[in-house]
């Protein structure tokens, strides 16, 4: 899992797919299957005490199922589809 700050879930999903292609080009052995995005998490302060490390968008190996009814945070997530 790599983590990062994105604007939009849009965003998030596009450096997706940027990974998966520099990846792709270099043939490195990592991939990433699809995004998790918390908005909330934009600012900082709001994140931090909830994940220990700085990012709103979460760009995944393998997609979990989100279940909304245990989330206290918005959260996005797709899936990559090629």
């Amino acid at each position: 899992m790599v983590g990062i700050l994105s604007g939009s879930w849009e965003l998030c999903m596009e450096a997706c797919a940027s990974f998966l292609e520099l990846n792709r080009n270099t043939r490195a052995n990592v991939t990433c299957a699809g995004i998790v995005f918390v908005p909330g998490w934009f600012d900082q302060r709001s994140a931090i005490g909830n994940i220990s490390y700085p990012g709103n968008c979460f760009l995944k190996t393998q997609m979990p199922r989100v279940d909304a009814a245990n989330n206290v945070f918005e959260i996005v997530a797709a899936q990559l589809v090629n």
